[in-house]
């Protein structure tokens, strides 16, 4: 994931944080020594909490075991773009506290609880269209001027 990418992604889950009452100050590290991507202070009522955060985007169903391991600790957080609402209740069920750009967000910590699912993400996801050149056509016009080169001046119906 590149810098930029990371940088969004961490700007609006902190901005959904905000928009939830929650006080948020954050510093990014990046450093080579460190795992975390950014230290985040959240205060509610109370006390503010530390938490250390990791940016992951385009977490999945299938990828909820291995974060559930990464994200053992009570003061980690997972920074995500986009969590569905099942995926969230899985994420709840493990104990993976996260938040997202779109506004959902699982937060525990002692004097600290708040779950919000179902947000939709503030901008649509782009859907990436294959090339009809990949499609089963293409791939039998490709394997066809690959094989005999001179196909490429015969006229359409050859």
């Amino acid at each position: 994931m590149n810098k930029q990418t990371s940088d969004s992604i961490l700007e609006g889950a902190i901005l959904s944080l905000r928009e939830l009452g929650l006080e948020v100050t954050y510093s990014s590290d990046r450093s080579a020594r460190s795992e975390d991507d950014a230290t985040l202070t959240i205060r509610g009522v109370g006390r503010p909490r530390l938490y250390r955060g990791r940016i992951k985007s385009g977490v999945r169903p299938a990828l909820v075991g291995p974060i559930s391991s990464l994200f053992s600790a009570e003061d980690q957080l997972l920074i995500t773009d986009y969590v569905t609402p099942p995926l969230a209740e899985a994420l709840r069920e493990r104990g993976v506290q996260f938040v997202d750009a779109a506004g959902n967000a699982f937060l525990r910590r002692a004097g600290l609880l708040m779950f919000v699912k179902g947000q939709r993400p503030r901008t649509p996801r782009r859907v990436l269209r294959n090339s009809r050149v990949f499609g089963a056509s293409g791939v039998k016009t490709i394997f066809a001027l690959l094989s005999v080169p001179e196909l490429v001046s015969a006229p359409q119906r050859e």
